[in-house]
């Protein structure tokens, strides 16, 4: 597939890391403290770390400690000429902190065997001045395992594709236009247990605004597909107009997190249209945008994502801490004035009124009896007093749903309700009739997927999207309900929510 890519200079990254995992270029290696180099071989292990391997003949063996390694940086050189075409004239530098392990096999009484070395590390980058990459061309690519997650028709209606035939029926890419900057998000499947997401500017732009739009990025496909990309990243930067050596980082993550429960349903039905369920190019974009603004918008989204991989009252509390995050976000961009329990001017007075007269014969009757009361809790009771025509926050927490024009349900609204409760610690009790035949193990399940649903709902719909999302509330309820009986699930579809009523 990478022979028909449309990106030769993403064809040249992914060649450049095929080349290094792949452990057939022999490499020097030197710690920065020494003056001797060694022969050695890089290669990517099945976790995403790397592996250099060299051996010490017994005769240098007092010209290098190993366990330095772990104390100052060394450096992997490239042997000039390269017998590899693909692979450009560049140092690769390893710290001390990406070091993971040293291990070394003595040969003491083969006075002719060297000594082998294998130093694992989770990270590299090439010798590289900060400034190169401040405003540069960027690209970073996440690998993945397409058995394990399959990208294709899933969470993005696709309209652009990397295939050098632009007619092809094959869509893998969609562009991102933000601060009058193009980027281009997309996949890439290498081999059966290889692929890449990948995401590029098209022009030199500032590096901190890459990053924030990588992580945007990340956080709006976790929310919709409940796959969090972070398993190993290679980023590569390079200066339009500049002669110097490109900047080229590798990390290890190994954080990705795949619940399986994903927001929006990528299987084919023959009575709901494709729009109804992905989002459009021009909508994932909104999202991106949203999340690109708000930091806390974006780790909303990663707990939505990672709380469906954890168990009921760990998944509860987590999409609570979200759906508290993300209505609170939009009610303090919110322009309408806050609802309150009194309107009318006179009452609030009256009863601001009253309530100071309280206080102050509370005070008078505490110095009469010689209580000695703090100032700071007089404070605090008259900043509560100010407080008093406040709507409880169960309230005020579905307003921002009310302002995108969202009517929830009672049994909806019944779950935010009850999302202090899981704050705490404790067992949610429901008490519309609807809900009453949950079993207490249902009701975590229903309760805390459907506030992971509703927090979905909210930003999907502040982003343009007005379709279908699963309803893992009632679905799990269902698929467990059916194991319970004995029963297969593979008949078995996904409950949808639409987000507004018809």
């Amino acid at each position: 597939m990478i022979s028909d890519s449309l990106f030769c200079d993403d064809k040249a990254i992914l060649n450049l890391y095929g080349i290094l995992a792949s452990g057939e270029e022999t490499f020097y290696i030197a710690l920065s403290n020494t003056d001797i180099a060694f022969k050695c071989t890089l290669k990517q292990l099945v976790n995403g770390n790397f592996q250099v391997e060299f051996d010490i003949p017994q005769s240098a063996e007092d010209r290098i400690n190993v366990d330095d390694f772990y104390a100052v940086p060394s450096v992997l050189a490239i042997p000039k000429p390269s017998n590899r075409k693909g692979l450009p004239d560049f140092n690769i530098i390893i710290t001390p902190s990406d070091v993971e392990t040293v291990t070394a096999n003595y040969f003491a009484d083969d006075e002719n065997k060297p000594t082998h070395v294998s130093v694992v590390v989770r990270a590299f980058q090439t010798l590289f001045d900060e400034d190169d990459r401040v405003v540069a061309k960027h690209t970073i690519l996440f690998r993945y395992n397409p058995k394990f997650f399959s990208p294709a028709n899933k969470g993005i209606l696709y309209d652009l594709t990397t295939n050098k035939n632009q007619e092809s029926v094959f869509k893998n890419a969609v562009s991102i236009s933000l601060q009058n900057k193009i980027y281009l998000f997309y996949f890439e499947e290498v081999s059966d247990e290889c692929g890449y997401f990948v995401i590029k500017s098209q022009e030199d732009v500032s590096y901190s605004n890459f990053v924030k739009l990588v992580d945007s990025i990340r956080s709006a496909y976790a929310l919709i597909n409940g796959y969090y990309i972070a398993d190993s990243s290679l980023s590569v930067s390079k200066q339009t107009k500049s002669k110097s050596q490109f900047a080229i980082e590798y990390k290890t993550i190994n954080s990705t997190i795949n619940s399986h429960r994903p927001l929006l349903d990528y299987n084919l039905y023959s009575n709901i249209q494709k729009e109804e369920l992905l989002l459009k190019s021009g909508i994932f974009e909104n999202l991106v945008k949203l999340l690109y603004n708000s930091e806390e918008l974006r780790r909303s989204c990663i707990l939505v994502t990672q709380s469906a991989c954890l168990d009921n009252i760990s998944n509860g509390s987590l999409a609570s801490v979200a759906i508290e995050t993300v209505t609170g976000y939009f009610m303090d961009k919110s322009t309408l004035k806050a609802s309150q329990m009194f309107d009318n001017v006179e009452i609030k007075r009256h009863i601001k009124h009253e309530l100071e007269k309280v206080v102050k014969s509370t005070k008078r009757f505490a110095i009469s009896i010689g209580a000695q009361i703090d100032k700071s809790i007089w404070d605090k009771l008259g900043s509560k007093l100010g407080k008093f025509n406040e709507m409880p926050n169960a309230i005020k927490l579905i307003s921002p749903f009310e302002e995108s024009d969202i009517t929830l349900y009672d049994s909806e609204i019944e779950c935010i309700n009850c999302r202090n409760l899981y704050l705490h610690g404790k067992t949610p009790k429901l008490t519309i009739d609807s809900l009453k035949g949950l079993s207490d193990n249902e009701v975590y399940l229903y309760v805390s997927n459907t506030l992971r649903m509703l927090v979905g709902m909210l930003l999907l719909k502040k982003a343009g999207f007005n379709g279908h999302i699963v309803d893992w509330g009632k679905t799990i309820i269902v698929y467990e309900r059916e194991k319970k009986n004995g029963h297969g699930i593979k008949h078995l579809t996904w409950i949808h929510r639409p987000i507004i009523d018809d």
